[in-house]
């Protein structure tokens, strides 16, 4: 594909801010409506962990989407549905039920950057279960990043 022999800016990052949501970044070599037309499918993130996380499309609604994800980790499969609305620069994915969260919100936007886009994805989480908050955001820095890696890899990045 031509994308792949562009080399852009930095590579994939991730790091956790001050409202303890995390950021994660990436530069890939597409314009910003390929990038839009990745991101408006929530079953994309399948493709990008490899196939561990299930995502179905229960319904649209307008432009929205509800989805159901179903992420395995070591400890334990966490469940939920969230609504997905695009925003003019991305997707905003907010909660509608789970077991396991009491909040979680994520956002992706896309912007122009030189001959490719930047992908921004903020994500924050708050579990039912009383787990210690550097635990949460260390482990959901990790995955961002390697999900901000794989996107870049698979789609052509820095």
């Amino acid at each position: 594909m031509w994308w792949m022999s562009l080399a852009l800016a930095a590579p994939p990052t991730a790091v956790v801010l001050p409202s303890q949501a995390v950021e994660g970044s990436v530069s890939v070599a597409m314009p910003p409506s390929e990038a839009l037309a990745h991101l408006a499918d929530p079953t994309w993130v399948r493709e990008i962990d490899g196939g561990t996380t299930r995502v179905t499309v229960r319904e649209r609604e307008g432009a929205c989407v509800l989805a159901d994800y179903s992420s395995p980790s070591l400890v334990m499969t966490v469940r939920y549905t969230i609504r997905q609305c695009p925003t003019g620069h991305g997707y905003l994915s907010t909660l509608v039920q789970s077991a396991d969260f009491a909040a979680y919100e994520s956002e992706w936007s896309v912007a122009a950057e030189g001959a490719g886009s930047r992908l921004t994805y903020r994500v924050r989480v708050e579990p039912k279960l009383p787990l210690p908050l550097g635990l949460i955001t260390g482990t959901i820095r990790g995955d961002v990043l390697a999900m901000m890696e794989a996107f870049a890899a698979k789609l052509g990045g820095a």
